[in-house]
């Protein structure tokens, strides 16, 4: 909770990321940057149902959860990324890369001049 709360403390109120429990019947935690400090609220996992701790909601999955409550309580409003995503670009070229290896780029049928170079500069060689 204590490294949850650190990363959180610097971020916007809304903020949010879910994290494991140490506690055997807790799920998973959600962790936001309330209005003056971080808060942790605990996310139970019952009969196949996500809800949390304090709340008769309950959602099929911990997307659905959420979900509603991004868009319902605006208590939680944006996930915390300590780094941004990939792009899907970068996902197929790694993808690419992986499949055929970097030795084959220039062997592989209908990729243009440009394609080629993009793959060519993937800079984690499998």
């Amino acid at each position: 909770m204590g490294d949850a709360h650190h990363m959180l403390r610097e971020t916007a109120p809304g903020t949010f990321l879910i994290r494991d429990s140490y506690q055997c019947n807790v799920f998973f935690t959600l962790s936001y940057q309330g209005e003056d400090h971080p808060k942790s609220i605990r996310l139970l996992l019952a009969n196949h149902l996500f809800g949390m701790d304090g709340s008769s909601k309950t959602f099929g999955s911990l997307f659905a959860l959420l979900v509603h409550y991004i868009t319902s309580s605006k208590k939680i409003v944006a996930p915390y990324r300590w780094q941004r995503p990939e792009t899907l670009q970068q996902l197929g070229r790694r993808a690419v890369i992986r499949a055929h290896g970097a030795h084959a780029i220039d062997s592989l049928p209908g990729l243009s001049a440009q394609v080629r170079a993009y793959l060519h500069a993937y800079p984690f060689w499998v």
